[in-house]
Formats: C-alpha cells, sequence, structure tokens
C-alpha cells in the first residue's frame, strides 16, 4: 500500500457507491508478483437509507476492517487496492502473490467478529483489470475528487458555501481552432472568456489555454454539474478541463482558494 489514497462517489449496479482507492500504486499495476484477487464482503448492521453505513456503524466497523486488512497483508503478503462500499456492504479488493490459505486466514480474522457476515472470493487478475477500470478514478470521477478538495478549502476557511460568487475555469486544446470552438460554446453559456494563450500547460499535448469565468454556485451538487459538463464539453474538442477556483466567501475573511 502506498499513502496516496482517494475516495469519491458513483453509482454501482444503479446504487450508491462510495470508493476508497490506493491511487498511489497506479504506477507499478499490474504487479505480475501479484496475480491473484482476493475479495472479501462484510455486510454492515445499520445502514442509512442510501446503502451506506450510520456513523456509529461505522466507528464499530473499524476495528474489524483493521484486523483484515492486517491479516490481508501480513498473513498472505497481498496489497489492498481499494475497497467499495454500497448497498449495506463493504468490498475488499487485494492482490496477492497466491490465494493459498486464504480461506483460512480469513476465517481465523473474521470469527473474531462473529456478529458480522462475510463472504469470499478469489480470481486470476493478472491485468489487476478490477483496480485499473473498476476502482481507479476516471477523468470524471477525478474531477469531483478535485472538487471535493477545493470546497474542503473553502470550508476550512469559513466559507458556508451559500454566497454565488465568481468561479475561474481552465481549459486546454491541442490547435486554436477547438479552443475556438469552446470559446464560442461556454460564452454562449453565459461564460465571459478571460485569458487565451499558447504556453505550457497540464497536458503536453493540449498547449492551447482558455481561462474563463461566470458567477456561480459551489456548492456539491452544483459545482459538480456545472464541471462535469465542461469536462464533457472539452473532451469532445480532444481537449482537457484543468479545474476551478474562487474566492472565499466568509463574514471574517475573504481570500483565493485553488
Amino acid at each position: 500500500m502506498s499513502e496516496e489514497w482517494e475516495f469519491y462517489f458513483t453509482s454501482v449496479n444503479g446504487q450508491l457507491a462510495s470508493i476508497l482507492v490506493d491511487v498511489g500504486i497506479r504506477e507499478t499495476a499490474p504487479d505480475s508478483n501479484k496475480p491473484w484477487l482476493l475479495r472479501v464482503w462484510t455486510h454492515f448492521h445499520d445502514v442509512e437509507e442510501h446503502g451506506l453505513p450510520s456513523e456509529a456503524e461505522s466507528d464499530a466497523f473499524a476495528e474489524v476492517e483493521e484486523t483484515l486488512v492486517a491479516t490481508l497483508t501480513n498473513s498472505l503478503d497481498a496489497v489492498l487496492a481499494g475497497r467499495i462500499t454500497t448497498a449495506g456492504r463493504r468490498e475488499f479488493f487485494c492482490y496477492a502473490p497466491s490465494f493459498v490459505g486464504f480461506e483460512e486466514a480469513m476465517s481465523q480474522c473474521l470469527s473474531r467478529f462473529p456478529d458480522y457476515q462475510w463472504a469470499l472470493d478469489t480470481e486470476l487478475d493478472s491485468d489487476w483489470s478490477q483496480y485499473l477500470n473498476l476502482l481507479y478514478p476516471n477523468p470524471a470521477d477525478w474531477q469531483q475528487i478535485q472538487n471535493r478538495q477545493v470546497i474542503e478549502q473553502l470550508v476550512q476557511h469559513g466559507d458556508s458555501l451559500e454566497k454565488e460568487r465568481m468561479v475561474f475555469h481552465w481549459a486546454y486544446f491541442p490547435n486554436e481552432s477547438s479552443r475556438e470552438k469552446f470559446g464560442d460554446e461556454v460564452k454562449r453559456r453565459g461564460f465571459e472568456i478571460t485569458d487565451a494563450s499558447e504556453e505550457a500547460s497540464p497536458d503536453e499535448a493540449n498547449s492551447f489555454g482558455i481561462g474563463f469565468e461566470r458567477i456561480e454556485k459551489v456548492d456539491w451538487e452544483s459545482i459538480n454539474q456545472i464541471t462535469l459538463e465542461l469536462l464533457e464539453l472539452a473532451e469532445s474538442l480532444a481537449g482537457t478541463y484543468d479545474g476551478w477556483e474562487t474566492t472565499v466567501e466568509a463574514d471574517a475573511a475573504e481570500s483565493d482558494s485553488e
């Protein structure tokens, strides 16, 4: 495991799901020394209407999870790639050199918590397809992760997120024509273009940058809808949407956040 973890919300089988994933192991995935996927399902006792555990259940389950992960990593030389929480249960995804001893180790581990139901599965996944295609964030997931990070900074600085304010956005494109088409479309949507330049960008293939702004809401639902629409528009023109920033709107402080 690395120390680079991210979580995001998505839909799995039509239900709300929370995914926690080790994004730090992406550079070394797939690991040919750990081709076996070991999965463990555990079921919660107390869940909210949306299928995720209550706060009390999350606290109570912490010991179960700590013990389970320690057994997998220490006894089976497995690496925890991530977990999915949905529909009243949590599923752990680990990659290991072998499945030998998996069932016995889990039986001994989880017998300490007889109140919880659990199930096991193993699969030869030498390509780490479950990690790369299911757990690892796609571009839209990454955008929501970045949105959450900006919102958390705003809240930490005393922002209630209730006040509309000017929000600044950036996007990059492979050529001037694509950038111009994008600019025309965002202007049609009420944005004002603030900058257009050709310089180093986060994406080497897209060096034609554009900055644009609009007064907007920045609560979770509003900013996700706005940014995912911009992401989709940029990608339709072979470009990349590069995020947003705004000012803190609080009684005592006002400063930039990005």
